[in-house]
This record gives structure tokens, C-alpha cells and sequence, in this order.
């Protein structure tokens, strides 16, 4: 079966380049309103890039001719830039067009597999391992959804000025089995402040067996989950099992674990 709007590609294909997308779509409109739209059409072209045989979708550009998106994904990057109003050291970067759509392709491509919340954790862990600190992320996420082209050039501006974007885009190209796991390991994303580090030590000192005590509020819940890290790191995937006398600390539990990679199976 064939779609109108696929009889319309066969039929006219001329009229599906970007020089024409660009006129008859995005000239004349605000340029956050013109990103929106371009930016909408670019993450169907890569739905259908990575997904082609499982889906159908109305792409606007023929997608046979490559420059069509490539030019598209040059808008997007021109676009991103001026609507954030960042100022970028262009020195920096011999092609800031094509490395940046190449990064944001390369994003998105990767967390694809992934839930929203894993791709959070995903990209935090990421950060921790590259930058010592998860701020890049929260910051760039506070500003836009973790799909869109302003999260994307936030970012890349914030690893390009801190000198991590090559690391960081490295480890965006590992295998994907790599990623999967890697994911799924639970990862503090916070340094412990000294009394967390003390506990965490007298615990391990004493065998594994102790009753922390400490004042409410106070980040029991983070040691417990610094134990459940070392415990992983020690003897590789295990369950731990948290015993609580209310939803509400069970509740407490889930939020921070899942905020930290850690899988939970349940909550009663």
C-alpha cells in the first residue's frame, strides 16, 4: 500500500528538497518557531533512519538525496545556537555545523534504547565519569527535554568549554551491550560528605554487620546505597533487599535508587 503523501514524493520529488521545506515551512517565522518545526522533522528522519523497517513515516525532505537532511541538520545547529544566544568560540571547532549534528545524531541514536529516566541516569553517569560531576547534565536539562536540539547544544557547548566533548562523545560511540550494562550499574552521583564516608567505612570495617544511626535527614539513605554500590562492585550483580516500616521510606528508597541506576523490582 502507498500513502498519498508517498505518491506525492513519486510524483514530484523535486518539490521535497530543503531549499523548498525551508521556504514553504520556516521563512518568515520567529527563529524558536522555525527550530521547532525543523527540529520536528529531523528527529523523523532519524526515527526512520534506525527504525526503517518497522515503522512508516511522513518525511517532508527525500531523504534519497543526503544533502537534503544534511542542510536540514545545519538549519537545526544555526538555529539551537541563536535561539540559547550563547556565545561559542567557533576557533575552537574547524566544522561547528557537522560536529555538533554529528554529536546530536549521536545522542539521540544512543538513548534510543532507553526509557526517559534511564537516558537521565544514562547521560549522569557519563558526565561522573568524564567531568567528576553530574551539574552539566542537571543544568542542560533544566533548560530543555533530553530529545531536543537546545538540551543537545547546551550540552556540547558545556563539553567543548570544559575540553571533555571528545571524551564524552567517545564513550556516546562505545557498543551498545557496553552501554546497557553500564546503565544498569549503580553509580553514586553525589561525593558522600565526611560523617557518610565515616559510616560507609566503619560498616565495611566491621564485616558488613552494624545499625547506623543518624539524625533524620541526615543521608542514611545515601550510605545504604554507597554499600549497595561497593557490594556490586565487589561480587557483581546481587538484589538487595530493603526492609522499611512504612510506603513512605519505601518510597524515599525507590526515588533515590532509581535517581542512581539502581533497578527495583518492587515496592509493597
Amino acid at each position: 500500500m502507498i500513502f498519498p503523501h508517498e505518491k506525492a514524493w513519486i510524483r514530484n520529488y523535486d518539490d521535497f528538497s530543503f531549499e523548498q521545506f525551508k521556504e514553504n515551512k520556516l521563512n518568515g517565522l520567529p527563529i524558536a518557531s522555525a527550530l521547532g518545526i525543523a527540529d520536528a522533522e529531523l528527529l523523523n528522519y532519524y526515527d526512520h533512519k534506525y527504525d526503517h523497517y518497522n515503522n512508516r513515516f511522513f518525511l517532508q525532505l527525500d531523504f534519497y538525496n543526503p544533502e537534503n537532511y544534511k542542510n536540514l541538520q545545519h538549519f537545526v545547529a544555526d538555529a539551537s545556537l541563536s535561539v540559547i544566544g550563547e556565545k561559542i568560540d567557533l576557533d575552537k571547532l574547524n566544522n561547528f555545523k557537522d560536529d555538533f549534528s554529528l554529536f546530536r545524531e549521536t545522542l539521540i541514536s544512543t538513548l534510543r534504547p532507553f526509557s526517559l529516566i534511564y537516558q537521565l541516569n544514562l547521560l549522569r553517569k557519563l558526565s561522573m565519569d568524564c567531568t567528576g560531576t553530574t551539574s552539566m547534565i542537571n543544568d542542560c536539562y533544566k533548560v530543555a527535554s533530553i530529545g531536543s536540539s537546545v538540551f543537545a547544544i547546551e550540552l556540547f557547548i558545556r563539553l567543548m568549554d570544559s575540553d571533555k566533548l571528545d571524551n564524552f562523545s567517545n564513550n556516546l560511540f562505545a557498543p551498545p551491550e557496553y552501554l546497557t550494562d553500564f546503565s544498569s550499574r549503580p553509580k553514586l552521583m553525589m561525593k558522600p560528605w565526611p560523617h557518610q564516608a565515616e559510616a560507609l567505612e566503619k560498616w565495611l570495617e566491621n564485616g558488613g554487620k552494624g545499625i547506623l544511626e543518624m539524625a533524620t535527614a541526615s543521608g542514611k539513605t545515601l550510605v545504604g546505597l554507597a554499600i549497595a554500590e561497593h557490594l556490586f562492585n565487589t561480587h557483581g550483580k546481587l538484589n538487595v533487599l530493603v526492609l522499611a516500616h512504612s510506603k513512605a521510606i519505601l518510597n524515599q528508597w525507590r526515588t533515590e535508587a532509581i535517581d542512581r541506576g539502581i533497578h527495583i523490582r518492587g515496592c509493597t
